[in-house]
């Protein structure tokens, strides 16, 4: 099958318009994946998911958003690094909860919490289309709240900021 340049277009867009996402910004950095190993995740991801056709020179192009090339090896390496780390993330999240660290030991509070943030940060977009300063303000605003619910849900008193 040869390749279709427009989905090719379309996923370097996306990508970078995720990277480029203020709320995105804050949970990397408070994730345990570093940005590289992010964005080669979602690249993947939305390949798999898409079913795009990508030979090895294009899965290449897009494994970084800052237009450096890397190999096929790095490539997978830095996916093998971020697989690695989401799943053991799973993992911390099931022990702490098996612990009663947290309430639960299932995803389903965290999950409803990522479903709040982002229809949150869906209405803050369109409420302050244009308005960088305030959605800046917002967002930092956003980042406190979001880490007084993780605090809840630890059940700890004081966590370290983002």
């Amino acid at each position: 099958m040869s390749r279709d340049p427009t989905h090719e277009f379309s996923l370097a867009k996306f990508v970078k318009q995720t990277l480029d996402d203020p709320m995105v910004k804050l949970l990397i950095k408070g994730s345990n994946l570093t940005l590289v190993q992010f964005q080669t995740f979602l690249i993947d991801y939305i390949v798999s998911q898409k079913g795009l056709q990508m030979n090895e020179n294009s899965r290449k192009m897009y494994s970084r958003v800052d237009k450096t090339l890397v190999s096929r090896g790095a490539f997978n390496r830095t996916l093998a690094q971020a697989t690695r780390n989401i799943i053991q993330s799973i993992y911390t999240v099931f022990l702490l909860g098996y612990v009663e660290i947290f309430d639960t030991p299932t995803l389903e509070p965290f999950i409803e919490t990522s479903n709040e943030l982002r229809s949150y940060v869906d209405r803050l977009r369109v409420s302050m289309q244009g308005e960088d300063i305030e959605q800046e303000g917002a967002i930092a605003t956003l980042a406190q709240e979001l880490q007084n619910t993780i605090g809840n849900l630890v059940k700890l008193t004081r966590l370290r900021p983002l």
